[in-house]
């Protein structure tokens, strides 16, 4: 009877699929007459499968969601195409998937549920307090309101990766989002088509290389090369731990092409700092794998290749690293007119720091005061708003001590308890190994963006706390061989 009723329902799923797909041909057909954009044609379809996709694996869509997250497609398309915000619905319907699923298993809510989120609450609550003292209260608002909304993308995260193989599926989809991105820069460059954002995710502005000599520089769906720069690096330590796990051979493929795209548009951004960083990641990588002669014999390749094909305005750049260690008889030089004005945004930072050391002068508040401050210290400065390119000195200087001693932990501490499981986890099953193996990954890749916040300022927070996010849902699916800490 068993084998009976299972034949009588298997017709159900491919018809389902048929039918789900014929609705989804013939939809589009028609939305073709009415001539919308092919973004615009992208996220219908991208809408329409959520629901099947719910229905049949809802383990995918964290992972669709973060990738969206990732690539800013949702940003992109309401600042290129004028389209309403579709992020922060997709966290709220998972929100309540997250609720829903809790009360399926007869759970009650309270705020027991969101405690995942209560190392974050008390720089939430510094951040929103800051608008009593703030020079301008609405900026002080807007970036708490931010703020919150990543504290909810940070839990719905952290709730939704429930497992190992969740995790995995996470790693990939930002993996091949990266990769793909750094495909499309990897062909822009290769064209020259700079002109072209292609739809928003291939940016490219005019900026100083070396010199007086400017070039374009990829800034990829963000518009700023140095944070483009970061987005990508910081996922190649995730694509070489994923090599290192169970993958199909297509699969392995698609990750190896990906990671190796991903790291050479890393290089087109011209970021001193993203490159520096990059090398950083590779190296804990490697420290973390056993060194095999493929991998010896494939960077032994790639290095010539890539000193050959990579154009020289590359290199003189990345040359000027080491050029305040060079004896050239000049004392107390700067590598550019760059980092003369970064180093005087940070000096900047510091006396506001000084000033309001116990709140600060208010979050989002550095801009506003950036032209006072440098007037009155002399530093080299520019006639617009300024950030001081140093996350740490950013909250020091918006939100006093009360800031650091609530944003540090908040940060910090989930890379110190994900290192520490993992160095007194027993290496035994299968599933423990591709654990151990994956969490090595989020917290090198972890580790990198903490190291590149030294360079580089607040301005795209959300991508800090989704790594967070994988970090804390990282320690929480361990294995239950784990010791728990």
């Amino acid at each position: 009877m068993f084998l009976t009723s299972m034949r009588s329902h298997a017709w159900q799923r491919p018809a389902l699929a048929g039918g789900i797909a014929s609705l989804a041909a013939a939809g589009m057909g028609a939305l073709i007459t009415l001539q919308l954009s092919w973004f615009d044609l992208l996220a219908l379809t991208f809408a329409a499968v959520l629901g099947p996709l719910a229905a049949f694996h809802p383990d995918l869509l964290v992972a669709l969601f973060l990738g969206l997250l990732w690539a800013r497609v949702s940003d992109v398309g309401i600042a290129q195409h004028a389209l309403p915000s579709l992020a922060l619905p997709f966290a709220v319907g998972l929100l309540f998937l997250s609720i829903w699923k809790r009360l399926a298993k007869g759970e009650r809510i309270s705020l027991a549920t969101f405690s995942h989120a209560a190392p974050v609450v008390p720089y939430l609550i510094v951040v929103s307090l800051s608008t009593l003292w703030a020079t301008a209260p609405d900026r002080a608002l807007s970036t708490a309101v931010d703020l919150a909304k990543d504290v909810l993308i940070f839990w719905v995260l952290v709730e939704l990766i429930h497992s190992v193989r969740t995790l995995k599926m996470c790693c990939l989809a930002l993996t091949f989002v990266t990769g793909a991105l750094g495909a499309l820069s990897v062909y822009q460059q290769a064209t020259s088509t700079f002109t072209s954002a292609y739809g928003g995710f291939a940016q490219a502005s005019l900026r100083q290389i070396v010199g007086s000599v400017s070039l374009y520089r990829l800034g990829g769906p963000i518009g700023d090369p140095n944070y483009y720069a970061l987005i990508l690096l910081v996922v190649v330590p995730l694509g070489l731990a994923l090599l290192r796990t169970p993958l199909s051979f297509v699969v392995r493929a698609v990750v190896a092409c990906a990671t190796l795209m991903t790291v050479v548009a890393v290089f087109l951004t011209y970021s001193r700092g993203g490159a520096l960083v990059l090398a950083l990641a590779c190296l804990l990588s490697l420290a973390h794998s056993h060194m095999r002669l493929a991998v010896v014999a494939g960077v032994a390749i790639a290095l010539p290749v890539a000193v050959m094909f990579a154009p020289t305005s590359l290199w003189d750049r990345l040359a000027t690293i080491i050029g305040p260690f060079e004896d050239t008889g000049r004392v107390g030089q700067v590598v550019d007119e760059s980092v003369e004005l970064r180093l005087g945004a940070q000096r900047v930072a510091l006396e506001m720091f000084l000033d309001s050391p116990l709140g600060g002068v208010g979050a989002g508040n550095y801009p506003v005061l950036y032209q006072d401050y440098s007037q009155r210290l002399g530093v080299a400065a520019v006639a617009t708003e300024f950030y001081p390119h140093d996350l740490y000195l950013q909250v020091a200087a918006e939100t006093g001590a009360l800031g650091l001693l609530t944003f540090v932990p908040a940060v910090v501490g989930p890379l110190v308890l994900l290192g520490m499981m993992r160095r007194v986890s027993r290496t035994g099953s299968a599933q423990m190994v591709e654990w151990q193996t994956l969490s090595a990954g989020v917290e090198i890749a972890l580790v990198c963006y903490l190291v590149a916040s030294l360079m580089l300022h607040a301005s795209y927070p959300r991508y800090l706390w989704m790594l967070l996010g994988i970090a804390v849902a990282t320690r929480r699916v361990a294995p239950l061989t784990t010791s728990r800490i």
